[in-house]
């Protein structure tokens, strides 16, 4: 006979077994049936044929692409070292405030960026003009609300990159960013 679990026991079981489960269906297997994609073979057709190797992920290991993993892991370096420059200071600085609506505040100014960014995000995506076609330009968020905005020039170097990334929480990353990105001049 099993032993009778503590309150406190089974309450932590009740509230954890959903958050596995959804890491399970929603994380855990989709990665995978990546992996599993990643054995695999492109067909002619562009299908895929289930010759499982290994030779895909051995061909990750060409000098081509850690000159890109190297650039990467750096580009993460920087974005990670601006952001905790940045942060910290002022984490601090609203942390020391007494009043707690100062707090509050403070907080919301500091959150509303990354809503503008997500708005713009949104917005740049799914913008009536550029429908089907994924390329993010920051100068159509004019065209979102039917008015006219001047070219944006992205940052070139890697330091403005960082910056950039900071700026925009890494935005970029989650839609692809990199040399695809063209912005309009």
């Amino acid at each position: 006979m099993r032993p009778k679990l503590s309150a406190g026991l089974a309450s932590f079981r009740h509230w954890v077994t959903p958050a596995f489960l959804w890491l399970a269906v929603f994380i855990a297997m989709p990665l995978c049936f990546v992996f599993l994609l990643g054995l695999g073979q492109r067909s002619p057709s562009g299908g895929i044929l289930w010759s499982f190797g290994v030779s895909n992920y051995l061909r990750a290991l060409e000098p081509i692409y850690v000159g890109i993993y190297l650039r990467s892991g750096g580009l993460a370096l920087l974005t990670t070292l601006i952001c905790l420059a940045l942060s910290f200071p002022v984490a601090l600085f609203i942390a020391r405030q007494e009043s707690r609506a100062a707090k509050n505040l403070l907080v919301f100014l500091v959150t509303l960026p990354f809503w503008t960014s997500f708005l713009v995000d949104l917005c740049v995506d799914y913008s009536p003009a550029d429908r089907g076609n994924h390329q993010q330009c920051l100068p159509e968020f004019g065209t979102c609300f039917g008015t006219a905005s001047a070219a944006v020039q992205p940052l070139r170097d890697p330091g403005g990159i960082g910056l950039w990334r900071a700026a925009v929480h890494d935005s970029s990353a989650v839609h692809g960013g990199g040399k695809d990105r063209q912005v309009a001049s």
